[in-house]
């Protein structure tokens, strides 16, 4: 296996390499505080343990098959509709043959026996996603008069009218032109995009108290403002596979799981496989967890479609906070990871991702994590995920302040790919970005560290300031990305040396950026993975270990008495 050949091989490199080592004490000198947040993403407590079971769909009234021959979309939907808040919706063992959409619109978990033995095949020919977590309507909006800089948990509005402790709330501008820019794609969708999700803890007259401090401060001539979201709050998708049987149609609007409007919701060991737009598009979330799933493989990876998880702004506005998208596989598609348009506050933390690829251009490397493909993203994490390609990119516009730490960045995938093996590409438009303590390219990496004049054929480590992917005329590069840009502690395996910035003295790279200890979900295996300061640099991720030594399928109980029956029979 190369990976395991790779992780050999980086283990005698290292022979020659210092250890640096350190508890992260003083690594507020590394990143300076205007250049991120402390990053707290997810649910409060983890995704939670729902053990009453309202409705099993295959028992009476709702009686569905689970045969894939029978439509079991009604009877589906009907248990959906029937179990109250904080209860569960068992889908036992079989595959069920779903034409329309399931619909989620409060706090109820849909949960199968296990992703190999509970599929819902979806087997619509018109548009529409399979699975959607929907929340409620948007409020009209409501001005904010003062206290709306950065780290400010209280805001003061020009009227608390409709407003509750418990409410959720998006504070937002209108753009402002010399910070968010339009890219060589006008994007018309891109308005009021900076922009943040909170919720209330508590109101004294016009003075709101929020669960979280702003990420950015808003600007009085930009005329902040308010606006209340109905959200549904606690809904989740478990231990189950989705597929989406008929690959045509408008791809924007067939994604195998939607989330819109909704806080602190969840999906949690699934399989999507096959997909037209998105695995997972979400709009409007906040504290939302994606985590521990697998997403594989599309109809078609061309423009627009075969995405993973797919962070979406548009007119409406529609911008995401706090989301946690975490221990996920990525496997065969265009884009695994990206922000497209706005968003404060995300952690992608410990994805990883095989194969990129593009069906219409299959020599050309995409980039799998995709840290802007829209306009303006900011104070998001990147963290311990392995990936082929880091790309910001300018084709609707700019984003800032993003943060990647401690990735694999292999600038490899399981097909040949001539054109595009870039590693880290930052385009134009794309400023402030902090880049630290990543492993780049694998040992044997070949090609150009940082040239000039870069083309699609050439293989380089970093890329910074082009319009577009396709740009190779150095002359009409922007200097800013570069001039803004923060790298240091970056090992890569061209140079084999780990690159410090000579200005910053500390060189004790913190474990995480936004866990306090080793997560429950490594395991025995060594954490961090990745970084210059580890022996071997580049380690086994959980999810790299599950992509590559899959576990027997577990049933619970009751499904492994069903099969039994089953084969009695």
């Amino acid at each position: 296996m190369k990976w395991a050949e790779n992780l050999l091989l980086s283990a005698l490199f290292l022979a020659s390499l210092p250890i640096l080592t350190g508890t992260g004490d003083s690594y507020g000198e590394i990143i300076s505080a205007d250049r991120k947040i402390d990053w707290n993403p997810g649910i409060s407590g983890g995704v939670p343990d729902r053990t009453t079971i309202c409705a099993d769909v295959k028992a009476p009234p709702y009686n569905a098959y689970g045969d894939d021959v029978h439509d079991d979309t009604a009877a589906i939907q009907r248990a959906i509709d029937s179990c109250p808040e904080g209860q569960v919706v068992y889908l036992p063992l079989g595959t069920y043959r779903v034409t329309s959409e399931l619909r989620l619109n409060k706090g109820i978990v849909l949960r199968g026996a296990s992703l190999s033995h509970t599929v819902i095949r979806n087997h619509a020919t018109t548009d529409g996603n399979i699975v959607s977590i929907l929340g409620g309507a948007v409020g009209s909006p409501i001005a904010v008069n003062s206290d709306y800089t950065k780290g400010s948990r209280i805001i003061t509005v020009a009227s608390s009218s409709g407003l509750k402790g418990g409410d959720y709330i998006r504070i937002y501008q209108t753009n402002d032109p010399t910070v968010v820019k339009d890219g060589y794609n006008t994007c018309g969708w891109c308005t009021n995009v900076i922009a943040q999700i909170v919720q209330i803890t508590g109101l004294s007259t016009n003075r709101i108290s929020i669960d979280k401090p702003l990420y950015y401060t808003y600007k009085a001539s930009l005329n902040p403002k308010i606006v209340k979201l109905t959200m549904v709050v606690n809904a989740g998708v478990e231990n189950l596979k989705i597929e989406k049987v008929y690959g045509g149609g408008a791809y924007a609007n067939r994604n195998n799981f939607f989330i819109r409007r909704a806080a602190r919701c969840w999906i949690k060991n699934v399989e999507s496989y096959k997909v037209v737009g998105a695995h997972v598009k979400l709009q409007d979330a906040y504290g939302c967890e994606i985590r521990d799933s697998n997403f594989n493989e599309a109809h078609d990876t061309s423009s627009g479609r075969g995405y993973g998880v797919f962070f979406l702004s548009d007119s409406g506005g529609y911008v995401s906070s706090d989301n946690l998208i975490e221990n996920n596989i990525f496997y065969k598609l265009r884009h695994a990871m990206n922000m497209e348009g706005g968003g404060q506050g995300n952690v992608f933390g410990y994805n990883y991702s095989v194969n990129p690829n593009d069906t219409s251009n299959p020599s050309w490397m995409e980039a799998d994590l995709n840290a802007n493909h829209g306009k303006h993203g900011m104070f998001n994490l990147f963290e311990g995920n392995v990936v082929a390609k880091i790309h910001g990119d300018n084709t609707f516009g700019s984003s800032s302040h993003n943060t990647f730490f401690r990735n694999h960045v292999t600038r490899e995938s399981l097909v040949q790919i001539d054109e595009a093996l870039w590693a880290v590409v930052i385009d134009q438009n794309n400023t402030s970005y902090n880049v630290v303590g990543n492993v780049l390219c694998n040992p044997g990496c070949e090609g150009a560290y940082e040239p000039a004049n870069i083309t699609g054929s050439m293989k380089v480590i970093w890329r910074i300031g082009y319009n577009s992917q396709g740009d190779s005329n150095s002359g009409d590069n922007d200097p800013t990305p570069g001039a803004t840009l923060l790298r240091h502690g970056n090992l890569d395996y061209l140079t084999q040396e780990a690159q410090w910035d000579p200005g910053i003295s500390d060189r004790s790279l913190p474990s995480s950026y936004y866990l306090s200890s080793k997560p429950s979900f490594f395991g025995d295996l060594p954490w961090p993975a990745i970084g210059p300061d580890l022996n071997p640099t580049v380690g086994v991720t959980p999810a790299q270990e599950r992509f590559h030594v899959p576990r027997p399928p577990r049933l619970t109980l009751i499904d492994s008495m069903l099969q039994q029956r089953q084969l009695d029979r």
